[in-house]
Formats: structure tokens, C-alpha cells, sequence
């Protein structure tokens, strides 16, 4: 446990706080103080000041609303990986391939009398690769956080156990650089 005066460590038994004194009889978090300790472990330093609110927001109303996050406009895939969201960024990755692919294969079977339908369907992708990711964003990312506290509570029993495990699963990635460095 930690302090909530301080912010020190403590163990579950102690009754006074070794860093300041002050009494620990009422140190237990509210389910709300709980729900914010998780989402600022699993954001990490980096933009809890964005992030917090919107989750707040996301949990008072109990569901998710459409948004604008510039990064997830201007660099989706390298914001997926900086937020460790791999398994969408993997995604984000091979769409294209597989959505031009499969745009290619109709339009060669359709021939010349599909092409105005194959120019329109060319325009929906290009639209919804571009306006989608930065539209929900910021609702992907509550979603991530919210399964990766969910295996936290899942796998530890110890609040700092779980909270050591969002810290480790959460914040930001440096492999941004190594893939920015690679690929550029």
C-alpha cells in the first residue's frame, strides 16, 4: 500500500506511515480513487493530463463518445505502437494491404462496368483509413486500458502487485524509435 499523504510505501499492517507519521487507519481508496490509481498506472507519466479526463468522462457516463486525437491522424500506426496497443497497430498495418487487395480483385472480375463502384469504394477506404482512427482514438485506448486493468485484478490479488503489472503493461513504448529508424 501506499500512503496517502505521502505517496511512500507501507505494509497492509502498519498503523502509522514510516515516511511522515500520519495515521493510516483511513488510507483505503474509494472505488473511484481505485479506478484512477489503474488508468494513471497504465497511461504512465506521458499525457495524463489528456487521457484522464476522457477516461473519467468514458466511466461516469458508462460508454464511449466519438473524439478528435490528432497524433492517431497524423501518425496512427506509430501512435498504436507508442501506446502499446500491438495487436491494433498489426491490424492497422495489413488492412490496407488486405482492403486494396480484396478493392482490386472485385474490380478485375467486374471489369469495366465496375469502375465507377470500385472509385467509390476506393473513396469510402481512403476516408475511413484516414477519419476513423483519430475519431476513436481515444475510445480504443480507454478500451485497451480498461482489459489490461481487468487481467491485472484477474492475475493479482495485492493492489500493488496490480498495480506493478499496469506500470509494466502501460505507458509508453521506446520500440517507436527503433521502427521509425527502420523503416525511415
Amino acid at each position: 500500500m501506499h500512503c496517502i499523504h505521502c505517496g511512500s510505501a507501507h505494509t497492509d499492517t502498519a498503523q502509522f506511515c514510516p515516511q511522515c507519521g500520519q495515521s493510516l487507519a483511513n488510507a483505503r481508496l474509494t472505488p473511484a480513487e481505485e479506478t484512477r490509481q489503474n488508468f494513471e498506472a497504465m497511461i504512465g507519466p506521458k499525457n495524463q493530463h489528456y487521457y484522464l479526463p476522457r477516461f473519467e468522462d468514458f466511466e461516469a457516463n458508462g460508454k464511449t463518445s466519438l473524439g478528435w486525437h490528432w497524433p492517431a491522424f497524423f501518425i496512427t500506426f506509430y501512435w498504436l505502437l507508442y501506446r502499446k496497443m500491438w495487436l491494433a497497430a498489426l491490424l492497422y498495418f495489413i488492412l490496407p494491404y488486405v482492403c486494396t487487395s480484396l478493392l482490386g480483385l472485385v474490380s478485375s472480375l467486374l471489369g469495366a462496368s465496375g469502375a465507377p463502384m470500385m472509385g467509390i469504394g476506393y473513396l469510402v477506404y481512403i476516408l475511413a483509413i484516414l477519419l476513423l482512427p483519430p475519431l476513436f482514438a481515444n475510445s480504443l485506448y480507454y478500451r485497451h486500458c480498461q482489459s489490461k486493468i481487468r487481467k491485472a485484478e484477474a492475475l493479482h490479488s495485492e493492489r500493488q502487485r496490480q498495480l506493478g503489472y499496469l506500470s509494466a503493461k502501460g505507458g509508453t513504448s521506446s520500440i517507436i524509435l527503433f521502427v521509425v529508424l527502420i523503416v525511415g
